[in-house]
């Protein structure tokens, strides 16, 4: 299908997960690795490495600019798509992003992100 606003190139972030920041959200959080984000014009997508499972928080930046509403349990195949993202960005491998994965490739195509 169509995903507006996901052919701008998405932008990518990491961050060092401090643990006391996130607290009140009942995550404990896996300090040997990053946080990592991925937003384009109109979603983003956080991921909170867990001490035993990642937590996701997926927000429609255009209906929800303060990021008050987490989607994650509620867009699913936009989950995925951001999620696949995320995968392929952290794998150093985002331009030619999940080659060896056909699942992950027709995704990223369908997103416009590879050829």
């Amino acid at each position: 299908g169509n995903v507006s606003g996901a052919l701008s190139p998405p932008a990518f972030s990491a961050a060092r997960a401090v643990e006391n920041r996130h607290r009140d959200r009942g995550y404990i959080l896996d300090r040997g690795r990053r946080i990592q984000s991925v937003r384009s014009r109109d979603w983003k997508l956080i991921r909170y490495p867990g001490a035993r499972d990642d937590y996701l928080e997926l927000y429609d930046l255009k209906a929800d600019p303060g990021e008050k509403h987490n989607l994650a349990a509620h867009a699913p195949r936009r989950l995925a798509e951001y999620t696949a993202l995320l995968e392929a960005w952290s794998t150093g491998d985002a331009a030619g992003a999940g080659t060896q994965d056909p699942v992950l490739r027709d995704q990223l195509r369908e997103l416009g992100y590879v050829e």
